[in-house]
């Protein structure tokens, strides 16, 4: 199933969020708790906050925090609402926002922060060639416990030989953006 999704670019598109999005895109926002809500609708740099467009409609968001251009580094929050994780969309998302940062932005590093108790987000990461980079012990509240988040990165060259792997073993060269 995924080879076959992988290999129709036509049923996938990566657009920047703008404000003339946000009607279309509020059911997929309706999805997300308040504050992740409220985050995406006030973030004001567009070209760093992408959604996937399938024959579905949308379904997840990216967002680039801190790019930091003189340093080529950014980091990013993949925002998938739990209906729709484990999809192969989310992973074509990741794979063309991938593309994205380390050929048109040209930036060298990209960090993730996920919650260790995340298993799904983190062998997405992994899958897409992310190591963990760092732990940090309880770190954020959640429900009325303290949990750990794991810190990823990814880094362009590393990248590129991911790419070039996933291209060959999951005939995805057709999404190259």
């Amino acid at each position: 199933m995924l080879m076959a999704l992988l290999a129709r670019k036509a049923d996938f598109a990566l657009h920047v969020v703008d404000e003339e999005e946000y009607p279309r895109l509020s059911p997929l926002f309706e999805k997300f708790p308040q504050p992740i809500r409220t985050a995406l609708q006030l973030q004001t740099d567009s070209a760093h906050q992408f959604y996937l467009e399938t024959s579905e409609g949308p379904c997840g968001f990216i967002r680039l925090l801190e790019v930091d251009g003189s340093n080529h580094r950014c980091r990013w929050d993949v925002l998938i609402p739990e209906d729709l994780k484990m999809k192969p969309s989310t992973f074509i998302l990741c794979f063309l926002a991938l593309d994205h940062i380390f050929e048109s932005l040209n930036l060298q590093k990209v960090q993730a922060s996920v919650l260790a108790s995340d298993e799904a987000s983190m062998e997405l990461h992994r899958k897409l060639g992310f190591f963990e980079e760092g732990h940090l012990a309880r770190h954020v509240m959640r429900g009325d416990k303290f949990v750990d988040i794991i810190l990823f990165a990814h880094f362009k060259d590393a990248w590129e030989k991911r790419r070039k792997y996933l291209e060959e073993s999951l005939n995805i060269g057709s999404l190259k953006t």
